[in-house]
């Protein structure tokens, strides 16, 4: 049916034709693009409320909530026990490793 209103008509109205097609599609494309960063703004923002609520240690600033939750006066002396505390546990799975590569030779 297109092709049959494509033949009839002269190469300059199909391609006034065609460009009008194109155009239409590009509005379409526009509109629909708006839209998404339209969504896409509200989810970044949704996003950045959602990660001020939670409850981690990047959102405790005053002293005060790091001795309520952890008992540490501060929260230079909790990250000092934190880091000392993975490096003894990082400390101890190399020791293990070793053992094992120990035991397996001895087998």
């Amino acid at each position: 049916m297109i092709e049959e209103i494509h033949e009839s008509l002269d190469p300059s109205e199909l391609l006034k034709h065609q460009l009008l097609q194109a155009e239409v599609l590009i509005a379409r494309l526009n509109e629909q693009t708006r839209l998404l960063k339209e969504n896409l703004e509200k989810s970044e923002l949704q996003n950045e409320d959602l990660k001020s609520r939670r409850f981690c240690l990047e959102n405790m600033t005053e002293d005060d909530s790091i001795s309520f939750y952890t008992g540490f006066p501060n929260m230079e002396t909790f990250q000092a026990t934190q880091t000392f505390a993975i490096g003894v546990h990082l400390n101890l799975k190399l020791k293990k490793v070793i053992l094992m590569r120990i035991i397996i030779r001895i087998l």
